[in-house]
């Protein structure tokens, strides 16, 4: 049988990786127990080989990661045959501001099978890539997808398959970026003796390597060698399946120069009205408030066979100059994209003349203008109020009864960036990509700060005067479920005490496999705006901090102004479904897991 290269002559673009093979199937038998070694001269292109995983012998096929602009040669030799493809990478085009930019729309996670099992994915012989590849161009809805299946489940050939189909994929009707759902498994213990992941899924894309690790270190260090990844934040604060509560990120923590680098997105949900999806927006300030240059995204995570357009309403939008890979690996790495629940929602805004997104130069007044269209004719999806999200995750502006053009101007000496949260009629979000000031970002310093003993506290809601001892006893299943918001904790803690924090805990909610891969509905009730008022007496209370809280998966903590008081109140202003713009949580009840002093 006579064999070939896949290709003899390969010119691309910097940062990309392609698949070079020989031209048989992936599990014809004599290729398989064949004797392949590759080399490549030159240092413009890097190899990644595959040697085989503990049930697999695969080795008829590399990766090539384009590192440098220049020429390269790879030799494959198979029985003493030697097979040369020649390569050329190309600097990537540097697309300016002023150049046209489309909107492609764009599914940012998806599964090409159903399978969570390891042992079932090996045993499979089908090419579900393949059939992926072809519903979408069937369809002919979509621009872009990513293959993101579970580095826990891939082996070798199906994460090389994906690079595969991406090849075979002509023409390119939609752009399939192949990539990986890379899980970092890391689980510390709370001072309360709760389990918490502090870490969660990445999907990764444009590089080379499909990993499920332990460590955040772990993470980075192999994709430390990929020029130009692009790592997205998955279903950031979902209910945990492997630890009690909310997976949480901690950005604060994980910060590092090779995270911000790798890290381009964060998915804010799929579009349907799901209660566990509620939450995931407040990742979106957090990370940018711990230093990620990151955009919105939304995504089906459909694990198959259904995919396309019609299986979930929410898009990404990439704004690109064209329908290609190249395009939308410079507005991916750039930043030029954003998330809609609808997937109708055209958005262009500009501060101080300045398309979004963008670095301005450190200023006192912010000059917005927004224009809105759509991609098809739908009153309903407009959208009909816009508030301006800033550092905290605090919102410093609301428009309502927005038209398609609009105009308006915001004062701030501190603010380091601001995005956009748009609403429809019934209360479907779209988020833009953010505008950075051009202020530096202080790394926050760690709190010494010691818990006082509740034994001698009260607590009470001095609203509907209901007993709140449950939200001081440092049990977090006991949690507390007071009314509607707002509801306002009255803490006693018997004597006078010099505190500077208080810690809050929402309430551990616990995954239930039983409820269709669904967390319970409790997440609306979530505690999201507040006030914290301190008083001596109990009769005169002063404010001393508001803002949000976004920290689902762990305690967050609250630094307060050092000051000596007997009594704190902690009113919760807004829930996170009463803020939802969805009509149906609006009147969600409170619920809180704990609150902790600290002096």
């Amino acid at each position: 049988m006579k064999i070939a290269l896949s290709s003899e002559k390969i010119v691309s673009f910097l940062g990309n990786v392609v698949p070079l093979y020989f031209d048989f199937p992936l599990n014809t038998n004599e290729l398989i127990r064949a004797d392949i070694k590759w080399s490549v001269s030159g240092d413009a292109v890097a190899i990644r080989e595959f040697c085989g995983d503990e049930k697999e012998n695969f080795n008829n096929g590399v990766l090539l990661v384009m590192k440098k602009a220049g020429r390269a040669c790879v030799k494959a030799t198979y029985n003493g045959e030697e097979h040369l493809c020649e390569l050329e990478v190309l600097a990537q085009k540097s697309f300016s501001e002023e150049c046209q930019l489309n909107y492609y729309l764009a599914d940012m996670h998806d599964h090409t099978f159903y399978t969570h099992n390891h042992e079932e994915c090996y045993a499979r012989q089908s090419e579900f890539q393949i059939d992926y590849i072809n519903q979408l161009k069937d369809e002919a809805l979509m621009d872009a997808s990513v293959i993101s299946d579970h580095a826990g489940v891939l082996n070798d050939k199906d994460f090389f398959r994906g690079f595969v189909a991406d090849e075979k994929s002509e023409p390119k009707d939609v752009v399939i970026l192949p990539g990986a759902e890379s899980e970092i498994s890391h689980v510390v213990t709370d001072r309360f003796g709760v389990k918490r992941r502090l870490s969660g899924e990445i999907v990764t894309l444009n590089a080379e390597n499909y990993v499920p690790k332990k460590s955040w270190q772990e993470f980075e260090d192999a994709f430390s060698k990929t020029p130009e990844p692009i790592g997205i934040f998955a279903h950031p604060n979902i209910t945990g399946f492997s630890t009690p509560g909310i997976w949480n990120f901690d950005f604060s923590h994980h910060n590092t120069e090779e995270m911000l680098r790798i890290m381009r997105g964060i998915e804010l949900g799929c579009g349907e009205d799901k209660d566990e999806c509620l939450i995931y927006e407040y990742a979106y300030s957090e990370a940018l408030d711990a230093g990620f240059r990151v955009s919105p995204t939304c995504a089906s995570d459909s694990h198959g066979p259904t995919w396309g357009y019609h299986k979930i309403p929410g898009k990404t939008i990439i704004k690109a100059p064209e329908k290609s890979k190249e395009a939308f690996v410079w507005a991916l790495r750039n930043n030029n994209f954003y998330a809609t629940e609808t997937g109708n929602v055209k958005l262009h805004y500009t501060v101080n003349g300045k398309s979004a997104p963008c670095e301005l130069e450190s200023c006192d007044k912010y000059k917005f203008k927004v224009s809105l269209s759509s991609f098809k004719e739908d009153k309903s999806t407009e959208p009909r109020v816009c508030k301006v999200i800033s550092d905290g995750g605090i919102t410093v502006k609301t428009l309502e009864n927005i038209g398609s053009e609009f105009e308006f101007e915001i004062e701030s000496r501190t603010a380091h960036y601001f995005y956009l949260r748009l609403s429809d009629s019934e209360g479907r979000r779209t988020w833009s990509m953010p505008v950075f000031t051009g202020r530096r970002l202080e790394r926050k310093e760690e709190l010494t700060i010691t818990p006082i003993s509740s034994e001698k506290f009260t607590a009470y809601d001095r609203i509907s005067g209901k007993d709140a001892r449950s939200v001081i006893d440092g049990d977090l299943n006991n949690f507390w479920l007071g009314d509607t918001a707002p509801t306002s904790i009255v803490i006693d803690m018997g004597e006078m005490k010099r505190i500077c924090a208080l810690g809050f805990c929402q309430r551990i909610v616990v995954h239930n496999l039983k409820d269709d891969w669904r967390s319970s509905d409790y997440t609306q009730s979530f505690a999201f705006e507040y006030e914290i008022h301190t008083s001596v007496d109990g009769e005169k209370f002063e404010k001393c901090r508001s803002g949000v809280l976004r920290t689902f998966g762990s305690e967050e903590i609250i630094e307060l102004p050092k000051t000596e008081a007997r009594y704190v109140v902690f009113e919760v202003k807004s829930t996170v479904g009463s803020y939802s713009g969805f009509k149906k949580y609006e009147n969600a009840p409170v619920s809180i897991g704990n609150i902790a002093v600290f002096e």
